[in-house]
């Protein structure tokens, strides 16, 4: 068994270090070859905050208990660097050329696999949904994902509603991988 430490990490710390461990684990490809690459997506709950980093265009949304809902990630993507610099309408970052070209990603060719990170207060219970674009292709406003939760009884599990927020996406077309994880926040009932 480990010690305690004194100071605890930093979660936004910790996301970057997973992040850059995770990208050194990545074989080098031989000449010639593409190499792998993928988005990365996570949440850490530490102190009363919710902490998330992100490469790519995998999202991480905060739902309350209360209906509330934020969508906590800002996709890494051709077109929503457009959109963000003012060059295309933000409607389109989503549907419209590059809206699925990474910018950023684990694997070989980034430049830069650190994480960005944003961190808030945790003030009430919620859940946390992190997801891939298999999801938020078919359900993408914060408000659209709390709505598909909200269609199961209040006290489904968080596995539960990772089940359901999957079969939203298959029902809907399914035509990109579909990852889902859920994560219950302290004081849900």
């Amino acid at each position: 068994m480990a010690a305690p430490e004194a100071d605890p990490p930093d979660p936004a710390d910790a996301l970057r270090v997973a992040a850059l461990r995770a990208q050194g684990a990545i074989a080098t490809p031989p000449q010639g070859v593409p190499g792998p690459a993928c988005t990365f997506a996570a949440a850490v709950v530490n102190g009363g905050w919710l902490t998330v980093g992100w490469l790519g265009d995998s999202r991480v949304y905060l739902l309350g208990a209360d209906g509330g809902a934020l969508r906590m990630t800002a996709d890494d993507t051709l077109a929503a660097e457009a959109a963000r610099a003012g060059l295309l309408p933000p409607e389109a970052a989503e549907t419209g050329p590059g809206a699925h070209t990474i910018t950023r990603w684990l694997g070989p060719g980034n430049a830069d696999p650190v994480p960005r990170v944003a961190s808030v207060p945790l003030t009430a219970p919620g859940r946390v949904v992190v997801c891939t674009d298999g999801l938020w292709n078919y359900v993408s406003a914060a408000a659209a994902v709390a709505a598909r939760v909200a269609d199961l009884p209040t006290r489904a599990s968080a596995l539960a509603v990772a089940r359901h927020l999957t079969s939203v996406a298959l029902r809907a077309g399914g035509r990109d991988n579909v990852t889902v994880v859920v994560m219950d926040l302290p004081g849900r009932a």
